[in-house]
């Protein structure tokens, strides 16, 4: 199975790294989707492979998240807008936090630093929310790239994102002590490699629409690579 992934992201290299992308904001930013898609798939297949498969869970989320903007900048270059504006307001939260802490309230030079750093955010933020934008709850997201179905599993990988309790003790605690770099079930781990492996796909499938890869090359990879994680999987059961 690890072949198959390795050969699966090599698939993918092969056309990404000759395609042009198309000359607008909203598919450069499209592009950068895919690219980091990409990479944290490789990701994923080196924590799997170093045994730290308890860890692969929190990229595949990030996976997931990024598909659902992917999904919406594609069907509508105007989405750009609201990542615009939901990175000016993350960035404005950001510097409030920071200026409520005393060692840095404290320092004249870091505070002005911070006022002329959310000043700049702040227009784009105005501007934007003038123009009817607000912040979205990640089930909108979701349901709004027509991918709601994917938000379940998006919930559930978060659990590893956050450090849940639940989560902590089932990787950790043993019948009599702690357990340290212990594995999860070898099925579920085969099952995150899956679903991380779908993501790259689909994700990948949308390239032709921000770039000159040809859309029939690109199914024959995707296909390819489907045939040969079947195999794979097929041959990791017998």
């Amino acid at each position: 199975m690890f072949k198959a992934a390795r050969s699966a992201k090599e698939r993918i290299d092969a056309m990404l790294l000759h395609a042009n992308v198309q000359d607008s904001g909203e598919a450069r930013v499209s592009a950068t989707f895919l690219l980091t898609i990409a990479e944290q798939f490789a990701a994923v297949v080196h924590l799997v492979e170093g045994r730290f498969s308890h860890h692969a869970p929190i990229l595949v989320r990030s996976m997931l998240d990024e598909l659902a903007d992917l999904r919406n900048l594609v069907d509508d270059p105007n989405y750009l807008d609201q990542l615009k504006f939901e990175d000016a307001r993350s960035h404005i939260l950001i510097v409030d936090d920071l200026m409520a802490d005393a060692d840095v309230s404290s320092d004249p030079s870091m505070v002005a630093k911070l006022a002329e750093w959310k000043q700049k955010y702040q227009r784009i933020c105005d501007t934007l929310k003038s123009q009817g934008l607000k912040p979205r709850r990640a089930t909108e997201k979701f349901r709004r790239a027509k991918v709601s179905s994917l938000y379940v599993s998006f919930r559930v990988l978060s659990s590893d994102a956050h450090g849940q309790l639940t989560n902590l003790i089932a990787r950790h605690a043993g019948d009599w002590e702690l357990r340290y770099h212990f594995e999860p079930p070898r099925k579920s781990t085969e099952s995150l490699l899956t679903i991380a492996l779908a993501i790259l796909c689909q994700a990948a499938n949308l390239s032709p629409k921000f770039t000159d890869v040809s859309a029939a090359e690109m199914m024959k990879a995707i296909d390819d690579i489907e045939a040969d994680w079947t195999a794979a999987r097929s041959g990791s059961v017998a």
